[in-house]
């Protein structure tokens, strides 16, 4: 059927399922096509349903379960160092498993397979926290910065694990406090000073930032905080103490360290259980496409 009375010319044809309807002015356009009949161009450039790629199922990732995994490693880790620690000091060993394999599972070595889980997991939780602070930006919630710095913050904490950093920048701060006097007892080790001031710094320019967060990730993350500070700092001073007293090869400063190393590995797999709910209850899927 076709009118022309000064409007627009407008054309409608119905043939087996497919209505076209088209107006001569070429501002609008629609079509519905069925698989029988031949497709008709539109003004539409975008590709047809059947050449869009799939969208495939999300993949889940069981937070429970993860934690688990993270908790049951933590012990398994910290066992392990305490066993081969436990064969050194009382065999006195000097053969192959002493100079190799006990160096490899000590939880206090360097370069070691405890090393590089912790290493880890620091690096899971920065990539979790960017991606949290990604969507807040997305979206314009509030505390983008705080979510930000928190995740550079655990990327330096993943890079220090593994480079050994604030092993590097000790004999000057040691230095310091020698000069001061105050480096003994339960300041032996001189960059908890250091982590001390800046931890309480932090704190303080996040309490309004955890006031803000939902009560159970708030819990989480001060349960967290609490086991990864306090074990750093408490294992530290506990230690330094008696390596000021018995010396640093003593076996009683292993005691200390590997609570300190405990403490840290589940106050991180926490921190990450903590993530995964939150984004889980306030955000749902994360999605990431590849552009160009």
């Amino acid at each position: 059927m076709v009118t022309e009375h000064g409007w627009p010319h407008t054309r409608v044809a119905e043939s087996r399922g497919r209505t076209l309807t088209s107006s001569d002015n070429g501002m609008e356009a629609h079509l519905r096509v069925s698989s029988t009949d031949r497709e008709l161009p539109t003004t539409s450039h975008e590709p047809h349903e059947e050449e869009r790629p799939a969208l495939k199922p999300p993949i889940s990732l069981p937070r429970r379960g993860i934690v688990r995994m993270l908790l049951l490693l933590s012990v398994s880790l910290t066992l392990a160092s305490a066993a081969a620690n436990c064969y050194r000091y009382s065999l006195g060993a000097t053969n192959y498993l002493s100079g190799t394999l006990i160096p490899l599972l000590d939880v206090v070595g360097e370069s070691n397979l405890p090393t590089w889980y912790a290493s880890s997991t620091l690096l899971l939780c920065a990539l979790l926290l960017a991606a949290v602070a990604a969507i807040k930006k997305r979206d314009g919630a509030r505390y983008v910065s705080h979510w930000q710095a928190l995740a550079v913050i655990f990327l330096y904490l993943s890079l220090d694990e593994a480079a050994q950093i604030h092993e590097r920048t000790t004999p000057p701060l040691r230095e310091l406090l020698n000069a001061w006097g105050v480096l003994y007892g339960f300041l032996f080790w001189s960059w908890v000073v250091l982590f001390g001031a800046l931890t309480l710094i932090f704190v303080l320019a996040y309490l309004r930032f955890l006031a803000h967060l939902p009560p159970k990730t708030r819990q989480l993350f001060l349960i967290a905080g609490a086991l990864y500070a306090g074990g750093a700092l408490g294992g530290e001073v506990v230690g330094g103490y008696y390596a000021s007293l018995y010396g640093r090869d003593d076996p009683t400063v292993a005691i200390p360290s590997h609570v300190e190393e405990l403490a840290e590995m589940l106050g991180v797999a926490i921190f990450i259980y903590a993530l995964l709910s939150y984004i889980r209850s306030h955000i749902g899927e994360i999605r990431i496409r590849i552009d160009t």
